[in-house]
């Protein structure tokens, strides 16, 4: 993780204009890193392409209602060329793209692993584990195929759910550049000229935290949660909830409710801070709420905040986010617009990524050099 985000100053650096395609692949490095041990092509990684494929028909997949199937289950045997029958077609589409990110990366692991030149990671180390076991063959053929699945899924959410709230921190301090300087003079105060931050630095930067934390609040990756069912009939402030309903948490409402969070719509990160500038732990912690709530919340969540952290921090550290200039050098005003989908990730937005000073690009060409 460490390693991904010194890669990500250094890509953009040589190439400030495509910053989606280098989150992109920091988000794919560090997570294929994880599952499987294994280091993505510069540009054009077949595994995180099959992945984001896959990841775009979820997407879709998830959004409640998008499809009648969904609320009525015996549509599934009317014939594929029956108007309104086409998500039969997606569906088989989906699957197979599906399909290709659980197996192919796999094949590509386990190759790698036979052959001795893997690194460790939690395919190698969970093969290991089954190996060391004395199972029949079929109980150690249902564990591995476990692992793979587990691994596909490590691999599938480090995608958009990583790289939606690094989109955000550049809408954040272009809306609010006030919080970028804040952000920086905190960082120099403590990491001193000539050095970038790691994780030892956390509980020293408690502005940053505050950052990353308001990023997350701000625009919550996930707005609306996955679908949940109710498994037992409920009554919930005089409504009847039956059982087996379906139910979507509103996450986005949690997140944006005036009576905990002061003007929501605007990026303030001081809003998670007391007066003498440390964190306030009676403000809500966006953490409880964005990675899911109940049984169903996500395993990740602590890496996905770490991946957020080490990457808000560092960027900070190296580069100044403003204001892009058009043709006539006249500021290009940033659109802040989402997609309305499950995941939920900034439209294209133009803003200019430039190094914080000749020492700053130094320091970014030395990570590169070592």
């Amino acid at each position: 993780m460490l390693e991904a985000s010194r890669e990500l100053l250094t890509r953009l650096l040589k190439d400030p204009e495509n910053l989606v395609e280098h989150l992109r692949h920091m988000s794919g490095s560090v997570s294929m890193d994880i599952a499987y041990g294994m280091k993505p092509q510069e540009r054009d990684d077949p595994f995180i392409a099959c992945s984001e494929r896959a990841v775009a028909g979820v997407v879709r997949a998830f959004i409640p209602g998008a499809f009648m199937v969904d609320m009525i289950p015996i549509l599934r045997y009317i014939p594929e060329w029956v108007p309104g029958a086409g998500f039969q077609c997606l569906a088989r589409q989906w699957k197979k793209e599906t399909d290709d990110t659980f197996d192919l990366p796999w094949a590509a692991a386990k190759e790698r692993i036979a052959m001795g030149s893997f690194t460790p990671s939690f395919t190698s180390f969970s093969l290991d584990q089954i190996a060391d076991k004395d199972d029949t063959p079929e109980a150690k053929a249902q564990e591995e195929g476990i692992v793979k699945n587990t691994a596909a899924s490590m691999f599938l959410v480090g995608s958009d759910t990583n790289i939606a709230p690094l989109q955000s921190v550049f809408l954040g301090v272009l809306s609010n550049p006030g919080a970028q300087c804040k952000a920086q003079e905190e960082l120099d105060r403590v990491l001193g000229p000539g050095n970038l931050p790691d994780f030892s630095h956390v509980d020293d930067l408690p502005y940053v935290t505050a950052l990353v934390k308001e990023v997350l609040c701000w625009h919550d990756p996930a707005p609306i949660s996955l679908t949940h069912r109710v498994t037992e009939e409920d009554i919930y402030k005089g409504y009847r909830i039956p059982k087996g309903s379906f139910v979507v948490s509103n996450l986005w409402a949690l997140l944006h409710d005036p009576d905990v969070f002061t003007d929501p719509m605007d990026f303030k990160p001081e809003r998670f801070l007391r007066p003498d500038g440390t964190l306030n732990p009676d403000i809500r912690d966006p953490r409880d709420v964005i990675f899911g709530i109940g049984r169903r919340y996500c395993p990740g969540r602590y890496a996905a905040y770490d991946f957020a952290w080490i990457a808000i921090a560092s960027l900070l550290t190296a580069f100044n986010i403003t204001r892009a200039v058009d043709e006539n050098n006249v500021l290009i005003e940033p659109t802040y617009e989402y997609t309305s989908t499950v995941i939920s990730v900034p439209l294209p937005f133009k803003c200019a990524v430039k190094p914080r000073s000749k020492e700053a690009e130094k320091l970014i060409m030395s990570v590169e050099s070592n």
